[in-house]
C-alpha cells in the first residue's frame, strides 16, 4: 500500500485476512484498525462479484469507495508505517 503496487482498500483487506495470528501482541490496536476499514469496505463489490451487478450501481458504489478511501488514505499510511516499524522491529529481537 505505501509502495502504490495494492490499493488502500484492498490492502487493508489483505492485512486483516492475515491478522489473526498476530493477534494477542503489542500490533493489536494497529491490527483493529486494518480490520475495522475492512468491515467498512466488504459492501464494495470486488472482483468476479461485480459482474452481477448493474453497471449504475457499479458507478455509484465505486463513487462510495473512491471517497471512503479518500478519507482513510493518510490513516492507513500511517497505520502501514507503524505496523512495518513493528514487525521490522520484532525481526531484530
Amino acid at each position: 500500500m505505501r509502495a502504490g503496487q495494492i490499493g488502500t482498500l484492498e490492502g487493508c483487506c489483505a492485512v486483516a485476512a492475515v491478522a489473526c495470528p498476530l493477534n494477542g501482541t503489542e500490533n493489536d490496536e494497529i491490527l483493529r484498525f486494518f480490520e475495522v476499514v475492512a468491515g467498512e469496505v466488504d459492501e464494495f463489490p470486488t472482483g468476479g462479484a461485480r459482474a452481477m451487478w448493474s453497471p449504475e450501481a457499479l458507478r455509484s458504489k465505486d463513487a462510495e469507495a473512491a471517497e471512503y478511501e479518500l478519507r482513510v488514505r493518510n490513516e492507513v499510511q500511517n497505520a502501514c508505517s507503524v505496523l512495518q516499524q513493528r514487525l521490522e522491529a520484532e525481526l531484530q529481537r
